[in-house]
């Protein structure tokens, strides 16, 4: 049976106090969310608290690949350099929107990712929201799939962020997961109500997270469930609804207590069958 294990993003600005309080809360890997602001210094500083902390850096949340945001790619290699200091394993990145006509800017993701490998570290394409309010790209998690087979490098694959999948492509985040399959290289975890890339706590939200877990431990991802919570914002659901938020460290709590139980029952399940 697979292991469990939880990340979370962050930046750390708490220093090592910050780190052990998330350790105590159940994180064990860690997702710098603010790669393309940090210099050298900072990383290394990062770097020290991390391993203060017994907190293994997972992934860093590099910059989008748009060549209207940033015409070329030397950002992107800062980012990648930032993560290959960290110790990091996986860079993140959103897709850049298709070429006038509708074909994929094939260039650009192979130029990424041969950055990425120069850094030793796998690229992940993140699945976009494609609501109306603020699409990221207008590529699917299918374009991704065809994407990432196209160029057949062993180091990019795709990031599945549940809310912009929930919001997004459909409400049965783990038909994604199935069918991202072996291309999956990390994730980011977060709830909503299908209408509002929310970033709300698991649990507080629609997606079946039973049914997610589920499709992870089938699939052939051995890494951490990275959590990606943003706080209070003003776009929530909950916030603009009924004025209720929640903070930081009780949304990863409650995260990690929900995500867990779900999966402590799919092992009893395993063991003693679905019934017992």
């Amino acid at each position: 049976m697979k292991d469990f294990f939880l990340g979370c993003n962050g930046d750390l600005k708490g220093g090592v106090e910050e780190g052990l309080r998330m350790k105590r809360m159940g994180v064990d890997f860690f997702e710098l969310a603010h790669t393309p602001f940090t210099d050298v210094d900072e990383a290394l500083t990062i770097r020290d608290t991390l391993r203060k902390c017994a907190i293994t850096p997972w992934s860093v949340h590099g910059r989008y690949l748009d060549r209207e945001s940033w015409p070329t790619l030397e950002g992107f290699e800062h980012d990648a350099r930032i993560a290959n200091l960290l110790g990091a394993r996986v860079i993140v990145t959103h897709s850049p929107s298709k070429l006038e006509g509708g074909a994929f800017d094939y260039d650009r993701f192979y130029e990424a990712g041969k950055i990425a490998e120069k850094y030793e570290l796998d690229m992940a394409i993140e699945t976009c929201h494609l609501g109306t309010d603020m699409p990221y790209s207008t590529t699917s998690y299918r374009d991704l799939i065809e994407i990432v087979d196209h160029l057949n490098m062993p180091n990019v694959g795709i990031n599945i962020d549940t809310g912009h999948t929930h919001v997004g492509d459909r409400r049965d985040v783990e038909t994604v997961v199935r069918e991202v399959g072996p291309r999956l290289k990390t994730l980011h975890i977060h709830d909503n109500f299908g209408a509002r890339d929310d970033h709300q706590p698991v649990g507080l939200g629609l997606i079946n997270w039973r049914e997610v877990l589920r499709a992870l431990r089938e699939s052939p991802y051995s890494g951490p469930l990275m959590l990606e919570l943003s706080g209070g914002h003003q776009g929530r659901e909950l916030l603009r609804q009924f004025g209720y938020d929640t903070g930081a460290e009780q949304e990863i709590v409650w995260s990690r207590a929900w995500l867990r139980w779900n999966w402590d029952e799919l092992n009893y399940e395993a063991l003693h069958g679905k019934n017992a």
